[in-house]
């Protein structure tokens, strides 16, 4: 996953770091603090961009708290773009162990 949105007030790209993602938020660590230092609880961000595989899929988000981490809440969603956020959700444990199992393997045959 990967996530980008544009500041709501002064419109810059902010790119940064997924650190978590559930079906209802997101924590985010942007890449340039000072870009973000005005944002504060309850800020709309209507311009964001999530890429979920090969997909991306537009959002909007309401900030709950802005820190070194923001955390954001997802306000809107197309229900199409929910279905492949929930299914992506859904698969990420079989994807976390289908990635254990191979480092096993890689490990055995070193």
């Amino acid at each position: 996953l990967d996530f980008i949105f544009a500041h709501p007030r002064s419109l810059a790209p902010i790119s940064g770091k997924l650190e978590a993602v559930s079906a209802l938020g997101i924590s985010f660590v942007p890449d340039s603090a000072a870009l973000v230092a005005d944002l504060a609880a309850g800020d709309i961000i209507d311009d964001c961009s999530m890429r979920i595989g090969p997909d991306i899929v537009d959002l909007s988000c309401r900030v709950v708290h802005a820190d070194r981490l923001l955390g954001l809440e997802i306000e809107g969603m197309k229900e199409k773009d929910r279905s492949r956020l929930d299914g992506y959700l859904a698969s990420c444990p079989e994807r976390e162990m289908e990635a254990i199992l191979e480092q096993g393997r890689i490990q055995d045959s070193q």
